[in-house]
């Protein structure tokens, strides 16, 4: 596995299905190590992204450019994301959006662009030179037939996301806003968003604080840091992640290999 570096920026807002999406299933592949997804997720996916798993040594990031789709399937795109212990980069020009939120925050880092403070995104020339943005809005099941049952069945799953982004320490104001938001509107991540939603975990933040001397971008960028001094938080950074949690990838791509599955109870 090539020594890549874990580049730290802040992250980004997410598109919605109101928007015009790709009809097509996700295209899943790893380039150099790198791991790939672009378009809708349909069920299926996770599966055949874990099946390319398997057949390597190691991941070096995971770059995401999805407008969303079948939720169930994103979470186990999570699940596998969670393992790798791999970072997340919405591609350039791209964009991750509804269900693709979900393994973009499991992502070891979480790396993309923010939207204006007024929630209009950049011009699309600009986000091409920069990484992509994300945007979140309420979780929902496919085809309701609007029942009773499939009223209940979908409050239902709202309050386990809930449940579950409250787990990942997910800013109060940004869970609210995805809850309050339907499926066709959005909210898109402004940079104060994605500064509170973190590069790194909180665990990991400390980790890279105590042994790194890490701070997050903007106080770097106000501080004037040297490019010695960036090139020097890299290399650290990178070495907390091949000595912590690169082993760890290993075992779970090796388990992955087995047939085994994390959904798979």
């Amino acid at each position: 596995m090539s020594r890549l570096k874990l580049f730290a920026v802040t992250t980004i807002a997410l598109l919605t299905s109101c928007m015009p999406l790709a009809t097509l299933a996700a295209d899943v592949y790893v380039e150099k190590h790198n791991l790939n997804l672009s378009g809708e997720i349909r069920s299926g996916d996770a599966e055949r992204m874990a099946s390319l798993i398997a057949q390597e040594k190691g991941i070096g990031k995971f770059y995401v450019n999805s407008l969303g789709g079948d939720f169930l399937e994103a979470m186990r795109m999570a699940d596998l994301v969670r393992g790798l212990h791999v970072a997340v980069q919405v591609a350039k020009g791209g964009s991750c959006v509804s269900a693709c939120f979900f393994p973009f925050l499991e992502g070891y880092e979480r790396t993309a662009f923010w939207a204006n403070e007024d929630g209009m995104l950049p011009p699309q020339a600009k986000r091409e030179q920069f990484i992509g943005v994300v945007g979140i809005h309420r979780p929902y099941l496919k085809s309701p037939t609007g029942d009773v049952a499939s009223t209940q069945r979908q409050e239902d799953m709202m309050r386990k996301v809930r449940s579950y982004l409250m787990s990942k320490t997910l800013p109060q104001h940004l869970i609210d806003e995805m809850m309050a938001r339907p499926s066709n509107d959005i909210y898109w991540l402004r940079e104060r968003d994605l500064e509170l939603v973190g590069q790194y975990s909180p665990g990991v933040e400390e980790a890279l604080v105590s042994k790194c001397g890490y701070k997050r971008f903007n106080q770097s960028f106000n501080e004037n840091w040297s490019k010695e001094r960036r090139d020097e938080l890299d290399n650290c950074t990178f070495d907390y992640w091949e000595e912590h949690f690169f082993p760890l990838q290993r075992q779970f791509i090796a388990k992955l290999h087995t047939g085994w599955r994390p959904w798979k109870k």
